[in-house]
């Protein structure tokens, strides 16, 4: 965020059930009543209806950003023979970036990539038998859909972008129409689409950029279409529409994870601009999840909640609105905590407490949290399990994070969870 064009569009995707959150010490009996309900179901009322449709195109997937984004399907099960026939439809908004990678899950077998280089569809292999590469005839164009299919065999590569085939030179001494097996039997292999892992496989060397900006949609194998990815990081539908700076939520558990900010508690401040799409959702949680030292914000219809613990119990501040914030309208959100006081800032409104004081305090930093918590599967090794229930996760658009009085800018590191892109939020 901070100038950067952050956030990729799609219409929200429908709310799962949660498990009800306790509200802090100090909120009232009724917040507690209406967080409980609003985790289970988000409210649906008529101020958090987006004011007409989002033009969602079907069976896309939008990447790009300065965040991970990427596709993975696990064990693609190759048949024996002519296995090679890859295609997707392309729209790409950059000159470079990875479009495909099948990388092989035992050794013995070549990998094949899919990218764009100066605007150039390119095939090629690498690893075990003869390195193939295949260039396309025509260069792709910004904002306009290309269909693009790869047949690998074992001696050469077939390329076709809009109808016009281009196939690399023939390797002597094999018959064509195979493809390179180093071992008897289908191979499975891990198929990438749009980037790769930050600790995942390495991007061959003939690639200049491991990040794809566009979006792509048909993804198939064989004629067939591909299922639903094993793991999608980054990435979202598509919009028809204008897009506008700001990291997009939209929903399916969307989630970042910032350690590397250096943020410490207890004296921190934070200030970010919201526009949410449902009338509950984390807006941030600095610190582990109810680890002392932390930091929460979330909000809830009318209300914004504020509350803290440094170690020595849990304290909290609210704002009461006169209307929900999901109005399709930014808002302005400031938080400031200085030892025992807690101060929250929403638009034009304020309020603030003071809390126990805590005779000592560890300054090591701690990780930010925009959306939601991680999964109990990512939580870091040393600290238990939480029991308390998750907060529901944020649905809708943030931009201008500033933490400390700077501006944050997106590192590719930056943990990623769910459908949150960054690339740009749909404009209202």
């Amino acid at each position: 965020m901070g100038g950067i064009n952050v956030s990729s569009g799609c219409a929200p995707a429908a709310p799962g059930t949660q498990t009800p959150v306790q509200a802090p010490r100090g909120l009232q009996a009724t917040v507690a009543q209406k967080v409980s309900r609003h985790t289970r179901q988000p409210a649906q009322d008529s101020a958090c209806t987006p004011p007409r449709p989002l033009g969602t195109v079907h069976g896309t997937y939008q990447f790009g950003g300065p965040l991970s984004s990427y596709l993975e399907f696990t064990a693609v099960l190759a048949p024996f023979e002519n296995w090679s026939h890859f295609s997707m439809v392309v729209r790409p908004r950059t000159r470079r970036g990875l479009l495909l990678l099948a990388v092989p899950l035992a050794a013995g077998s070549p990998s094949l990539a899919l990218f764009l280089s100066h605007r150039y569809f390119v095939a090629q292999t690498q690893g075990p038998g003869p390195e193939l590469r295949v260039l396309s005839h025509q260069r792709s164009k910004a904002d306009r859909w290309h269909k693009v299919s790869v047949r690998w065999e074992r001696t050469r590569i077939q390329l076709q972008v809009d109808g016009v085939w281009t196939q690399s030179q023939e390797q002597p001494g094999q018959e064509p129409g195979q493809q390179y097996q180093g071992a008897e039997g289908p191979q499975p292999y891990t198929l990438f689409v749009g980037g790769l892992p930050v600790h995942g496989p390495k991007l061959p060397m003939f690639i200049s950029s491991s990040w794809f900006s566009g979006c792509v949609r048909r993804l198939m194998v064989d004629g067939q279409a591909l299922s639903t990815p094993n793991r999608m990081v980054g990435v979202t539908p598509c919009l028809s529409e204008p897009l506008e700076m700001g990291l997009f939520f939209a929903g399916s558990r969307g989630a970042i994870t910032l350690d590397t900010l250096g943020t410490t508690l207890p004296d921190v401040s934070l200030r970010l601009e919201v526009r949410p799409q449902t009338a509950a959702g984390l807006i941030f949680h600095l610190g582990q999840f109810q680890v002392p030292p932390y930091l929460e914000l979330q909000v809830l219809e009318k209300q914004v909640l504020l509350w803290a613990d440094d170690g020595a119990g849990k304290f909290s501040t609210s704002v009461t609105l006169s209307k929900e914030l999901c109005d399709g309208q930014w808002h302005q959100l400031a938080v400031t905590k200085s030892r025992t006081a807690l101060r929250l800032e929403v638009d034009s409104q304020s309020n603030q407490t003071l809390g126990p004081m805590l005779q000592a305090s560890d300054s090591a930093p701690v990780p930010l949290h925009l959306g939601g918590l991680p999964g109990p599967s990512d939580t870091q090794a040393g600290h238990p399990t939480p029991t308390h229930p998750w907060p529901p996760f944020y649905q809708g658009c943030m931009r201008n994070l500033m933490v400390n009085q700077a501006f944050v800018t997106l590192q590719r590191s930056a943990g990623v969870q769910g459908a949150v892109g960054a690339s740009g939020c749909p404009a209202t």
